[in-house]
């Protein structure tokens, strides 16, 4: 319901740079939640202007032990994303 709900951090390195045109990115990253923590990974591409993009579901901890599924990914703006979870429990 666009309610803030935990954080997030991670890391991304470039593997393949198109100049002007596209750079890709090895994703990692962890969301902490109230019950638990998501780890997320997968190799977006991004181009000029607003983007989105899925990546996978790779594990979690606490309620999230079994979790898996993909994660939605729409940039708002250049320091805005909103992340939509698809979890299987």
């Amino acid at each position: 319901d666009g309610k803030k709900v935990g954080h997030d951090g991670g890391v991304c390195t470039l593997v393949r740079l198109v100049p002007r045109v596209s750079a890709t990115t090895q994703c990692v990253v962890t969301a902490s939640l109230p019950k638990g923590q998501i780890t997320v990974q997968g190799l977006p591409t991004f181009t000029e202007g607003p983007t989105s993009f899925l990546l996978a579901i790779t594990g979690g901890t606490g309620a999230y032990k079994t979790a898996h599924g993909q994660v939605k990914v729409v940039e708002v703006s250049e320091v805005e994303s909103r992340l939509t979870l698809f979890l299987i429990l």
